[in-house]
């Protein structure tokens, strides 16, 4: 494993990113998410936005060219003001929007929150960010060149000073 998943939303888009830019994946198999109502609860819009700025700007820098790194706090200002346009916009066409007003309602109160957090979140957090995970990153590549390869998984938790645990079924 050559990532970690970071603790923030999207880490997903977070786990696929390194000091290169994009990584390379493949497909196998199919997935398919649950339905869910993403305007169900406006406070989750806010308290997502973080992760939505951090992975959204450095997947755009990536498509630029640009490496991570390069994402400094002019980088994030800009972007920053760009994710608040597009928010904007967004409220704008779903007050046009045919949906019922209880619709319009829960999704203008998400993106109300999404706007609240944006405001609170500045380019030198964003910056500093980039700055930490990458040092996670390479803190974690030295971190399983030390630990063991060829392990069963009882012998991995073990080595991990977690006796005591039965692993799961292997899928």
């Amino acid at each position: 494993m050559r990532s970690f998943f970071p603790e923030i939303y999207n880490e997903d888009r977070m786990y696929l990113l390194n000091a290169s830019g994009l990584s390379r994946v493949t497909m196998t198999g199919r997935a398919i998410q649950d339905s869910y109502d993403p305007f169900d609860d406006p406070t989750r819009a806010g308290a997502e936005e973080f992760g939505e700025v951090i992975a959204g700007g450095l997947y755009y820098l990536s498509l630029t060219g640009a490496l991570p790194r390069e994402a400094n706090q002019d980088y994030w200002r800009a972007y920053k003001a760009a994710r608040d346009k597009a928010l904007v916009h967004v409220l704008a066409r779903t007050r046009e929007s045919p949906k019922p007003p209880s619709e319009k309602q829960k999704i203008s109160d998400a993106i109300y929150a999404a706007r609240q957090s944006l405001a609170g979140i500045t380019p030198e957090l964003c910056a500093a960010y980039v700055v930490e995970w990458h040092r996670d990153q390479v803190r974690w590549q030295l971190h399983l060149r030390m630990f063991p390869t060829g392990l069963s998984i009882r012998e991995a938790l073990a080595a991990l000073g977690l006796t005591g645990i039965t692993p799961g079924p292997r899928y």
